[in-house]
């Protein structure tokens, strides 16, 4: 098969549909799909709607979609916009041997089968529909910002929480006299920095009421992130992709005067 596809801009994709049918007298079964592509990085490939396992009967037909997407990762124009793939369909008799691959959630349009044990994808038992990747290893990487990241959950609502698989230097939570006891009476010793992540409107307390005061101010690392890393760092087709989304990680059972923990 060969399409000729005119995709202008990253992001740009194009959807073929491909019948498949089976004109032979036997029940058949698909053993296998293999893809081959050209390895152009700018451009991508996709093949949903038969998977392994598959079967068809005498005369019966099903659809293979294949989708040609101008990789949105790309900031500069490349020079080559060229590629081709190759897939074929290993079907062969359907004598019960061949199980379909197990049902799983899409996972950027792939569908992954959950476990129970061991490294791989979980379902979250507290939030319906939300999935979380575990284990020593699992098989979470993607590309963003023309780096390597990690899955670490997809959520209800369908975005993705993701954490850079390199780390970035050593830097310190909160700098040393970064926030002033005067400004931020909550922050007791700032020459050790304070443990609060961002400004507080009103009075912060730590989570036992133990300690209280206000917080005016961010602390040192919120402000590298949101304003040096991200304004220099980030490309423009990752910004567009990332959007705001609660943690909801809960507070620090145990918090001193300035905010660490014990």
């Amino acid at each position: 098969m060969t399409f000729k596809t005119n995709l202008v801009s990253p992001g740009d994709s194009m959807q073929y549909d491909i019948t498949v049918e089976n004109q032979g007298d036997i029940d058949a079964v698909l053993e296998s799909i293999d893809v081959k592509t050209s390895e152009n990085e700018a451009i991508l490939f996709e093949t949903t709607g038969i998977k392994r396992g598959d079967k068809l009967g005498p005369d019966e037909s099903d659809i293979l979609t294949v989708t040609v997407t101008y990789n949105p990762e790309i900031t500069d124009q490349p020079s080559n916009l060229n590629a081709t793939v190759t897939v074929t369909l290993n079907y062969v008799q359907d004598d019960g041997s061949i199980l379909p691959e197990p049902e799983g959630p899409s996972i950027g349009g792939i569908s992954v089968p959950t476990v129970e044990s061991g490294d791989g994808l979980y379902a979250d038992e507290y939030e319906p529909g939300r999935y979380i990747y575990r284990g020593q290893d699992p098989d979470n990487y993607i590309t963003f910002n023309n780096e390597t990241w990690r899955i670490i959950s997809k959520e209800a609502d369908g975005t993705y929480k993701i954490i850079r698989n390199d780390v970035l230097s050593n830097r310190a939570f909160d700098e040393a006299n970064h926030r002033s006891t005067d400004n931020n009476s909550y922050c007791t010793d700032p020459q050790n920095g304070c443990g609060v992540y961002a400004a507080v409107s009103g009075t912060f307390s730590s989570p036992s009421g133990s300690q209280s005061g206000t917080v005016t101010e961010d602390s040192s690392i919120k402000i590298y992130l949101n304003e040096d890393y991200y304004v220099n760092n980030i490309n423009s087709t990752a910004k567009d992709q990332m959007t705001s989304h609660s943690f909801n990680i809960g507070a620090v059972e145990n918090l001193n005067q300035s905010g660490a923990e014990e």
